[in-house]
């Protein structure tokens, strides 16, 4: 139901699939354009702005299983900024290049901890800052995920190793006890 110019549609309308997927929105030359609502037939959900089918600018999908993602978008695929929330309330906030987490960003997780600083293709990699549930924080570089480079790794109690880090391991620096001594490891 909708509007329609040479016999396409066109304007205000709703459309629903034999799938029972159902668009409801602009549509022009008999395509998804502006703002509208997708309901795939899942039951997954799309409300934002569309370019020629694909989701584009921003908008928001919400997954039946409890995934959501509100943000940019372009080609539709995530890039940009945005929002990304998983079931077990994990959330990522920043930027997107080409679907994956890039640049920029945050995530924080269920039990309390969080990262903040660089990414590149879904993993952490550059500077970032990742503090611990137990109060313990790690500043320095990144590598495919794993600690790497240069960095401090802080225990809640207040030890601090400040050195080298290869594959997510310490491999050589100081090591600063409670009490302040000083020992090269």
């Amino acid at each position: 139901m909708g509007g329609f110019r040479d016999d396409q549609m066109h304007g205000q309308g709703v459309f629903t699939w034999e799938s029972k997927a159902k668009y409801e929105g602009n549509w022009s030359h008999n395509k998804k354009n502006g703002p509208g609502t997708m309901t795939y037939k899942d039951g997954s959900t799309y409300k934002g702005n569309w370019k020629d089918d694909k989701r584009h600018v921003n908008g928001r999908m919400e997954w039946t299983n409890g995934t959501s993602y509100e943000g940019d978008f372009e080609e539709d695929i995530r890039h940009g900024e945005g929002t990304y929330t998983w079931p077990n309330q994990c959330v990522y906030e920043g930027g997107w290049d080409n679907g994956k987490r890039s640049g920029n960003g945050k995530i924080s997780y269920p039990d309390g901890s969080e990262y903040a600083g660089m990414f590149k293709n879904n993993l952490k990699d550059g500077v970032g800052v990742f503090k611990f549930a137990d109060g313990s924080t790690y500043t320095g570089d990144w590598k495919d995920d794993l600690k790497n480079g240069r960095g401090t790794f802080t225990w809640a109690d207040g030890m601090k190793f400040t050195g080298e880090f290869s594959h997510g391991e310490s491999k050589a620096g100081k090591l600063m006890t409670k009490d302040g001594q000083v020992r090269e490891v």
